[in-house]
């Protein structure tokens, strides 16, 4: 069961008038894992293929969607999302005069399964992580005892906050 740390903020941007001075919660993450950090814990798992397997085999794919989605293709890993190329463009009066010298900003773009059917759609795993009061950069003296097991869909019901944002 996944668990999701809070912590709360202050909206101190004066240009939105009816959130200035508010104070609202925000995820708090944990680590950012990079590949390394990946291929280790998917090894954990009782995989028959070794860490370097794991590792080689991530590192090509991530390299294999950046050369796909550069290729004009969409990369669909199931389960999880969709990958995909996008671009924003100045606008013209004519659609002759339309070309890609008016493309301004180009985009990768993230679109995260929504299947009912499967395990790891956003729908699943946004259910299955639970809100916690317990810091995670607390002492960890009692590891493995979520005392929030649960669990709480409503993120703000859970008095969950963990820290003030600096």
């Amino acid at each position: 069961m996944g668990k999701l740390y809070l912590k709360k903020y202050q909206n101190k941007n004066s240009k939105n008038a009816k959130a200035y001075g508010k104070w609202f919660l925000r995820a708090k993450h944990v680590d950012t894992l990079n590949i390394q950090k990946l291929s280790a814990h998917i090894a954990k798992h009782g995989s028959i293929y070794t860490y370097d397997v794991i590792l080689g085999v991530i590192t090509r794919t991530a390299e294999c969607i950046a050369e796909l989605v550069q290729e004009g293709n969409k990369v669909k890993l199931d389960g999880l999302g969709t990958f995909y190329l996008s671009v924003t463009s100045q606008g013209v009066n004519k659609s002759e005069d339309l070309n890609e010298d008016h493309v301004v900003l180009k985009h990768l773009r993230f679109f995260a399964e929504r299947s009912q059917w499967s395990d790891n759609a956003t729908t699943n795993m946004t259910r299955m992580a639970r809100v916690t009061t317990k810091d995670p950069y607390a002492d960890n003296e009692n590891a493995g005892n979520n005392s929030n097991s649960g669990g709480n869909d409503n993120p703000t019901s859970g008095g969950a906050v963990v820290e003030d944002e600096p």
